[in-house]
């Protein structure tokens, strides 16, 4: 089996900035995080496979390749043969490269990182895809828009309608991609003068995600599932405060590449893991546009929190498999916690991007936060709790449930901070 990745360079460029169901810059808010978090794919999946390849077009060539230099053991430019095809299909440049595979492979987005390689029953799958996607909104949206369209997928009638999510996608029976593509060729083809009645960019679930579930269901193949489970909100799959402890796989889907702490946490988890490459990227853009993301251009106090959560993220991924429980964690100075005038806890914080307070109410497991005003540690917080006789896997639990409330708090409030 090979891992295999797709770049179509087209849509990256023509795409309207703001839709967001483009592809203008990979769909981030700025080229910069786009190529940090693909550079963190490729090299992530490299730790783990020794066969790792590029489906790309010669411009896509310039920047990974010849600009950036990603570790990619064969670099094929197929995609330039996809001159015609409209740019906010951005799919199909996916699909193609799936279409011209001779082995077993899995595809893996740009977006989708690792930390641990693929279970060893997803690797031997007919067929593979991130999750499962049953009754989601957006499928009925397109729905709506394509009723006069040509060639419908059958299953679009379905109550409810069963798809795919494809952050990764493959498997052993390769076939299934070139009939993927034929049918998504043919009805792209017959439906492209009724593009206008449409969100063009929408079009792509239907002939990757729904069409990829329709074959198999008709082919009696199962899919294997990354995720067996997965919520409307994806939050399974971006868990990037607990990386690499809790989480061991991140897809930074759809509107998440617009969340400007998301693309710091990115930048950060390769900065401390691939500092060379780190590096690469920030000169790349230095001399291609003269400035960067991560210069001094930025006002000062915006500086000093990016490096707080830097140094914190740092500590944090240096520690060993238990130092975690006994390491101290303490409110940041510029955090205040208080009762509002409903009697709820409320956390004052500066924001890490805007530069200006915000307040957030603490219920649930994040009250905890205020209990760290001064320095404690998880088995410290626990003792606190030694009414309550937890068992081992109950402890397990509680142990996931604070770190990953602390970690929050710590990449992105910046409101708590390692001793």
């Amino acid at each position: 089996m090979k891992i295999i990745q797709s770049y179509w360079s087209h849509p990256n460029r023509i795409n309207e900035v703001n839709d967001p169901n483009g592809r203008h810059n990979g769909g981030w808010i700025q080229r910069e995080s786009s190529l940090f978090c693909w550079a963190l794919s490729v090299l992530k999946l490299r730790q783990f496979y020794d066969k790792v390849e590029l489906v790309t077009d010669s411009d896509g060539w310039v920047e990974l390749i010849r600009d950036v230099n990603l570790p990619y053991t064969n670099v094929s430019t197929e995609l330039d043969r996809l001159q015609d095809v409209h740019p906010n299909l951005w799919s199909m440049g996916k699909l193609f490269a799936y279409s011209i595979q001779k082995e077993h492979f899995i595809h893996v987005d740009g977006d989708f990182i690792i930390w641990k390689e693929f279970p060893k029953e997803i690797c031997n799958s007919d067929a593979v895809a991130q999750n499962r996607e049953v009754g989601y909104p957006y499928y009925y949206l397109i729905k709506d828009q394509i009723k006069d369209f040509h060639l419908l997928p059958p299953s679009l009638n379905n109550s409810p309608i069963i798809s795919i999510n494809a952050g990764i996608i493959g498997g052993k029976r390769i076939f299934l991609f070139d009939k993927l593509y034929q049918k998504a060729s043919d009805f792209i083809r017959v439906n492209k003068g009724l593009f206008h009645t449409c969100n063009v960019g929408l079009l792509n679930i239907i002939v990757e995600q729904l069409l990829f579930h329709e074959i198999c269901s008709d082919e009696k193949i199962n899919i294997s599932y990354l995720f067996n489970h997965m919520s409307d909100d994806f939050h399974e799959c971006l868990q990037l405060n607990a990386v690499p402890r809790f989480a061991k796989y991140v897809h930074t889907i759809g509107s998440a590449k617009r969340d400007p702490l998301i693309c710091l946490q990115i930048e950060h988890l390769l900065q401390i893991e691939f500092p060379q490459f780190h590096k690469k990227i920030i000169d790349y853009f230095l001399q291609l546009k003269g400035s960067s993301v991560t210069n001094s251009s930025l006002p000062k106090s915006v500086q000093l929190q990016r490096q707080q959560i830097f140094d914190n993220r740092l500590k944090w991924m240096g520690l060993g498999e238990e130092q975690y429980l006994s390491v101290r964690f303490h409110l940041s100075p510029t955090c205040r916690v208080s009762y509002n005038k409903e009697g709820i806890l409320t956390l004052s914080y500066l924001c890490v991007f805007e530069n200006k307070r915000k307040y957030l109410l603490l219920e649930g497991w994040t009250e905890i936060i205020a209990r760290f005003s001064e320095p404690l540690s998880i088995e410290e917080l626990i003792c606190q709790f030694e009414e309550y006789p937890f068992k081992d896997n109950e402890l397990k639990e509680i142990h996931k449930n604070i770190v990953n409330t602390l970690t929050i708090f710590m990449f992105y409030y910046n409101a708590i901070s390692l001793v």
